[in-house]
């Protein structure tokens, strides 16, 4: 595995709105981040590489397809662990434990 593949700042570079870029930075090791309309995962990779091995991000979307390719990315990067991947059917409710959450992370999502 490249070892910079878990540098912090090189994961950061995909945010590149200076708000959610600082945003992100500050996320500490061993987190618990809940990414809402993650798509097919390209902000839930990079986070899943800040929380580290430790760490977890629920990836959240009603979308199926691009859920498939964010599990098969997770597999390929090795980050089955740090990624829990959740379809939401459309709807609200997670099965995520209540105060479990450290972040949450809703980039780029547009409802309704």
């Amino acid at each position: 595995m490249n070892t910079n593949y878990w540098d912090k700042e090189g994961a950061t570079k995909i945010f590149t709105h200076e708000l959610s870029s600082k945003w992100v930075e500050d996320i500490p090791l061993d987190s618990t981040v809940l990414d809402f309309g993650c798509g097919q995962g390209n902000y839930t990779v990079s986070v899943a590489r800040i929380v580290g091995r430790k760490g977890k991000v629920f990836a959240i979307d009603e979308n199926q397809e691009k859920l498939d390719e964010l599990a098969s990315k997770s597999l390929e990067l090795e980050l089955g662990n740090q990624i829990e991947i959740v379809n939401s059917g459309g709807g609200f409710k997670f099965p995520i434990e209540t105060g479990s959450i450290d972040f949450g992370l809703l980039y780029n999502v547009t409802c309704c």
